[in-house]
């Protein structure tokens, strides 16, 4: 955990534990450490990336939602799927959540594109603090370098909606699955 303070961002990084059974049970085993960790610290989740198999991203997304309700929590906050090869079965290599203190969280407010959530936005010390999530190409096709774009325009849209643009970003992530290949001879 990350975020010495109940002031701060909190990161919590949750993994299914090596040479356990695979399966639905380590599923739930991952999201019931998310879900005591957030009540127990009282934390509300700005941002989430869940990494695995993209085959079992709807089986995680209706665990997730579950185990969540369970307790609840808010399920507005928008997840990232990255794929990748988990080192043992079951679809999940590992779980990172931003998260901060449930006593800030009535001032943050969704980001939307439509009925779609893609983020979260608060104040903090006179600063407007966004996190977005999941941006991707609306065509979900075509070649990589027209996705990478379209990603890019609707990224800048949203920040514009907010009033910014990417000037106004000090950080960001991009998920690509394939990042180079080789010249055909």
């Amino acid at each position: 955990f990350c975020g010495p303070e109940q002031t701060e961002l909190t990161c919590l990084t949750v993994r299914p534990e090596p040479n356990t059974p695979a399966g639905p049970d380590s599923l739930h085993a991952a999201y019931r450490t998310v879900r005591d960790q957030l009540v127990s610290r009282e934390l509300v989740i700005l941002q989430e990336r869940v990494f695995g198999s993209l085959s079992a991203a709807d089986r995680l997304r209706q665990i997730r939602r579950q185990i969540l309700a369970e307790a609840g929590l808010d399920d507005g906050a928008p997840v990232t799927f990255i794929a990748g090869n988990p080192l043992w079965p079951g679809g999940l290599a590992g779980i990172q959540i931003l998260a901060c203190p449930r006593a800030v969280a009535g001032q943050i407010k969704p980001v939307r594109e439509g009925r779609v959530t893609f983020g979260r936005i608060w104040q903090r010390d006179h600063c407007d603090l966004v996190c977005l999530s999941d941006i991707r190409a609306c065509s979900g096709g075509g070649p990589r370098s027209h996705q990478a774009a379209e990603m890019f325009e609707r990224a800048e849209a949203i920040l514009r909606a907010l009033g910014m643009s990417f000037r106004d970003v000090a950080r960001t992530w991009i998920y690509l699955c394939l990042l180079y290949t080789s010249p055909s001879p």
